[in-house]
């Protein structure tokens, strides 16, 4: 977890917790209280799939989720969610004309910051080497990335998110 504070550093904040949050905080496991607790969630998340902003204030959804963050602009239909039941951080969309949807993100809070911190780094390594060395090696680059996704958690490379950011760098869109 040292890796996670050092590197996310200044940006972590503690966010306050609704009352419902509190009462459902000892059935989640001790790290992932830790870090909600002690260590604190990166305040804004820029990557895939857009720009993901912490609440202010963590509540309770649909009495088995915790909503850590939103995404800009489209804060009613994307969400990120800690499953109280299992552990997992769960990516939640909803919006007119689609199905609702919960999928994997990660097994735990601390894969699923471990994950981050592999992606903004690997982010930054490709704006220093520009898009035109990005484009014409994406094939290199996404088998750089999913080696790094497997070093955390091998299992956490094929969710429904990071395997779909994968398989988009090998296909073309990203």
């Amino acid at each position: 977890m040292n890796n996670i504070i050092e590197y996310f550093g200044d940006r972590l904040v503690k966010p306050a917790l609704s009352e419902e949050v509190l009462k459902i905080l000892p059935k989640i496991s001790l790290t992932n209280q830790k870090i909600l607790l002690e260590v604190g969630l990166p305040e804004r998340h820029d990557g895939y799939a857009g720009v993901y902003t912490i609440l202010d204030q963590l509540s309770l959804h649909k009495s088995k989720y915790i909503k850590l963050y939103t995404r800009e602009l489209l804060e009613d239909y994307f969400s990120i969610f800690l499953d109280v039941e299992s552990d997992r951080i769960i990516y939640h969309f909803d919006y007119e004309g689609s199905e609702k949807q919960y999928l994997l993100l990660n097994s735990s809070l601390l894969v699923f910051l471990e994950f981050w911190k592999a992606y903004e780094i690997f982010s930054e390594k490709i704006d220093l080497l520009g898009m035109k060395e990005y484009y014409g090696n994406k094939k290199i680059y996404s088998t750089e990335l999913r080696s790094e996704f497997e070093k955390i958690n091998k299992d956490d490379t094929n969710t429904s998110w990071w395997g779909s950011l994968l398989e988009e760098m090998e296909s073309g869109p990203l």
